[in-house]
């Protein structure tokens, strides 16, 4: 009788474990939705960079090679289905593992579900998921750190897998980088300033956090590392001066500047001091382009910059323009109106040349014939983010009622938050204002509007929150 009670244990927990394994792969498949409706990926212009970089091995100036090298290996150079699966996988797994933290002892998996259909429905989550560029990544990065940070559920396996995760999402684009290790950074100066104050869990997320900052490093020496095996340049980035040099383009500082310093310094761009095109960093008429193109301009553009952020004189109006970019980038998140990318485009040369077998199909998606939009998806996440908004700063302009939720709860709404804020500052001021770059990250808004409105739903009977809601 005993040997039999013993395989039961083992099967019952087996059983579990497939049934979540089971809600997890639907829900990657769910987060494609975007993609089945348009029956082929999305594209976009830089996917055909991307493609190209990692098939050919070469390192593009202007971003990491690491989305062409994981979209080459992952498709197993036969279809970018495979591409947009696992990344839908992974926010499903990502996505299951933060709904089970919060409501362990519950029905996670019809919160999990309701959770999915909500975002797919009503935000660009999927649209983000289905499309061959690395937007998602910057969701996936902030979701990995929290669960990293905080969640004591976490097993070795699981924890391995993560840690792989993060250093993936942070080596695909430069901005997830700069982002998560400032939620790094601030997550260590929280913990400082809390001295004294839950040592048990303060060690454990000490812990959590130097573990978090090993992986950043690591991530941090992967990148120049890569330059330097694809470009023998051991540097972050060969563009990222470009980017900046756009930004205080458009903001007009750098017109003032040239202005002001040309008389005394001989910079090559001096002599278009007065004819600065608006899209400075891919108008062929741009200065850039015809005084020598990126690297060219590197050491000069890297002087003006220092110069510009050294002297108070610039401050004054790099601060209010930083201000203005970083709330306007924050409020665009607007998914944009998909293009075509016929036979003279990028994509469609990359898709040709590495999955040739599915150029039909790729032509004859809704993308490619111009009949899909996301005007319907755009109005309804506007109306849910805006409300999520408002709804989460009620509870966390009242302390008292917030500190009522499970800490785990706690950390995720501030982080996401933060996130939010950060990617905000990073993208329009190291790069320029793109709904695109917003979109990508602003459905976790609603996500912890979900999680914060299932707390409050379980503990309606004795919830101080509810209590002291109005």
């Amino acid at each position: 009788m005993n040997t039999n009670k013993v395989p039961v244990s083992k099967l019952n927990i087996s059983k579990d474990v497939r049934i979540e394994l089971f809600f997890i792969l639907f829900g990657s498949v769910l987060l494609c939705f975007i993609g089945f409706y348009n029956k082929y990926p999305l594209v976009y212009s830089d996917t055909g960079t991307y493609l190209y970089s990692g098939f050919c091995g070469i390192n593009p100036t202007d971003r990491p090679i690491f989305y062409g090298l994981f979209a080459r290996h992952i498709s197993l150079a036969v279809s970018p289905w495979l591409v947009i699966w696992v990344q839908g996988f992974l926010v499903s797994f990502l996505l299951f593992i933060t709904v089970k933290m919060i409501f362990i002892g519950s029905n996670h998996l019809l919160i999990f579900l309701f959770s999915l259909v909500i975002l797919v429905c009503f935000t660009g989550v999927s649209h983000n998921v289905s499309i061959l560029i690395p937007d998602i990544f910057t969701s996936i990065s902030l979701l990995t750190f929290v669960n990293l940070l905080i969640n004591n559920n976490v097993k070795l396996f699981a924890k391995i897998f993560l840690s792989i995760v993060l250093i993936l999402s942070l080596v695909v684009h430069l901005s997830n980088i700069l982002i998560i290790t400032t939620l790094c950074f601030l997550a260590a100066l929280v913990l400082y300033l809390k001295k004294g104050k839950g040592s048990g869990l303060k060690i454990r997320i000490k812990r959590n956090l130097i573990y978090c900052s090993i992986l950043i490093a690591i991530s941090w020496f992967l990148i120049p590392s890569a330059n330097y095996v694809y470009s023998n340049q051991f540097t972050i980035s060969r563009g990222s001066q470009v980017f900046i040099m756009n930004h205080l383009s458009e903001t007009g500082v750098l017109e003032e500047y040239l202005k002001r310093e040309c008389k005394s310094n001989n910079f090559k761009i001096c002599q278009y001091k007065d004819s600065l095109v608006w899209d400075f960093l891919w108008d062929s008429k741009s200065p850039l382009y015809k005084t020598g193109g990126w690297e060219a301009n590197k050491q000069e553009y890297d002087l003006i910059i220092k110069d510009i952020l050294s002297k108070p004189y610039y401050l004054k109006s790099v601060i209010p323009e930083l201000l203005f970019y970083s709330i306007t980038q924050y409020f665009n998140f607007d998914i944009e109106h998909p293009l075509v990318y016929g036979p003279n485009s990028a994509p469609y040369s990359q898709i040709h040349w590495h999955y040739s077998k599915e150029i039909k199909n790729y032509c004859s998606s809704r993308q490619n014939t111009g009949t899909i939009n996301f005007d319907l998806t755009n109005s309804f996440e506007t109306i849910l983010v805006l409300f999520s908004l408002v709804f989460i700063f009620y509870f966390i302009a009242r302390p008292n009622v917030f500190r009522s939720f499970p800490f785990e709860l706690r950390v995720i709404v501030l982080t996401v938050i933060s996130g939010t804020v950060i990617n905000a500052i990073v993208t329009s001021n190291l790069s320029a204002i793109n709904s695109r770059y917003q979109n990508r990250i602003i459905w976790l808004v609603p996500l912890i509007f979900i999680l914060v409105s299932g707390h409050l739903v379980r503990n309606r009977k004795n919830s101080r929150a509810i209590q002291q809601l109005f």
